[in-house]
C-alpha cells in the first residue's frame, strides 16, 4: 500500500502535506499540489481518481471487513451497520477474509485505493500495523468485536463474562462435567471465553474439566459434530457442552441426535455466540446474544464522530465514544432444558 511517507519523500514534501493536499483539508500551494499528484501518480495512487473525489467532496463509504458471514455474529452485525450507515446518508461495501492475514491485507489496500471514509474491521490480528496506518492516513478505523489496538477506538462484547455466566447457568441446572469447544488459541475473543470458562468451572467446585480447543477453523460444522467424541472420550458422564458459536452448535446438536442414547438424551448445549434464528431449530440452540441492532448502531455513530473529525467539523458528544463494551444476554431455549 502507497503511503504518504513515500509519496512526500518522492514529492520533496511533508507528510503533513501530503495529507492536506489529497484530502483538501487546508491550503497547499498549487504548484506543491501538482507536485504532489504527480507523486501520487507515479506511485499508482491514482491522482485523477483523487481529485474527482476531492471535487466532490467525501465518497460517503465505509469499508466493512468481517471474517466471514457464515450464520455468525457477522452476518446480523453487516446488515445492521448498513442499515444504521444509510441513516445518515452513508453507503457500505464488505469484504470476508476467513481470518487469512494475506487476503486480510489484500482487502484493506483495495478498499483504501477505494477511498472509503471510514474503516470498520474484525481484524485478524495480523495485520495491525498496516491498520494503523490506514488510521493515520485520515481513513479512521473502528475494531468491531475484536480489539487487537488498545489505541484504535473498538466496539466489542464482555467475552470473559459471557462463558462464565454460560458455565453458571449450567451448573445451576446441576452440571458437573462441562466440556468447551472453543474457537482458534490466538483470536482475542475465544481466549477471554476460554478464561471466562475456566475461572467458573473453578468457581463452582469440583467440576470436571474438559476442553476441546480447535486451533484452525472456528466455525466448522465439522468440529462441533465431532467434538461430541472427543469429549466424550475423556469423559463418558458428559452432560453439557459449551460451544463457541453457533455452528459448531448446531453440529453438536446433529451429533447428539444421531446418537440417540441416553448420554446424548442428557446433553445440554449453550452457543457463546447466539443468532435469533437458531429459534427456528428443530432443537432451538441456547445462546449467549449481543444487543446486535444497538451495537451496529454505536459502531456507526462512532465511525461517522471519527470521520467527521478527520474533516475538522464539529460534532455531538454522542459520536465522540472511544470504546464500547457490550454484555451478553442468556437466551434459554430446548437445547438446555
Amino acid at each position: 500500500m502507497v503511503t504518504l511517507k513515500e509519496i512526500a519523500k518522492l514529492a520533496n514534501v511533508n507528510p503533513s502535506t501530503v495529507s492536506r493536499a489529497l484530502n483538501d483539508s487546508g491550503y497547499v500551494h498549487p504548484e506543491t499540489k501538482e507536485k504532489i499528484f504527480e507523486a501520487a501518480s507515479s506511485l499508482s495512487y491514482h491522482p485523477k481518481k483523487v481529485n474527482n473525489i476531492l471535487k466532490k467532496g467525501k465518497t460517503k463509504t465505509i469499508g466493512v471487513i468481517v471474517p466471514s458471514l457464515q450464520l455468525n455474529i457477522f452476518s446480523g452485525l453487516v446488515e445492521a451497520i448498513e442499515k444504521e450507515a444509510m441513516k445518515y446518508g452513508y453507503g457500505i461495501i464488505i469484504a470476508t477474509t476467513q481470518d487469512d492475514p494475506v487476503r486480510e491485507k489484500a482487502v484493506i489496500e483495495r478498499f483504501v485505493q477505494n477511498f472509503i471514509d471510514g474503516l470498520i474491521i474484525a481484524a485478524s490480528g495480523k495485520n495491525n500495523k498496516l491498520i494503523q496506518e490506514v488510521n493515520l492516513e485520515n481513513i479512521p478505523v473502528v475494531q468491531l468485536i475484536r480489539e487487537y489496538d488498545d489505541i484504535l477506538p473498538s466496539v466489542t462484547g464482555n467475552y470473559y463474562q459471557c462463558a462464565y455466566d454460560a458455565v453458571c447457568f449450567l451448573a445451576s441446572k446441576g452440571c458437573r462435567h462441562i466440556g468447551l469447544i472453543n474457537g482458534k488459541a490466538d483470536c482475542l475473543p475465544f481466549k477471554e471465553r476460554y478464561l471466562g470458562y475456566l475461572d467458573a468451572m473453578k468457581k463452582n467446585g469440583n467440576l470436571r474439566f474438559l476442553n476441546y480447543l480447535n486451533q484452525d477453523k472456528e466455525e466448522n460444522f465439522d468440529i462441533g459434530y465431532e467434538g461430541v467424541n472427543k469429549l466424550l472420550i475423556h469423559d463418558s458422564k458428559l452432560e453439557a457442552i459449551v460451544v463457541a458459536n453457533d455452528i459448531q452448535g448446531i453440529g453438536v446438536l446433529k451429533k447428539i441426535k444421531e446418537m440417540g442414547n441416553d448420554i446424548s438424551r442428557k446433553l445440554k448445549v449453550i452457543s457463546l455466540t447466539g443468532n435469533p434464528i437458531n429459534a427456528l431449530l428443530e432443537t432451538s440452540l441456547s445462546t449467549m446474544e449481543l444487543p446486535v441492532e444497538v451495537l451496529a448502531e454505536e459502531c456507526v455513530k462512532m465511525t461517522l464522530g471519527k470521520i467527521a473529525k478527520s474533516n475538522q467539523k464539529i460534532i455531538n458528544n454522542e459520536f465522540d465514544a472511544e470504546k464500547y463494551v457490550f454484555q451478553f444476554k442468556l437466551i434459554e431455549r430446548d437445547s438446555t432444558n
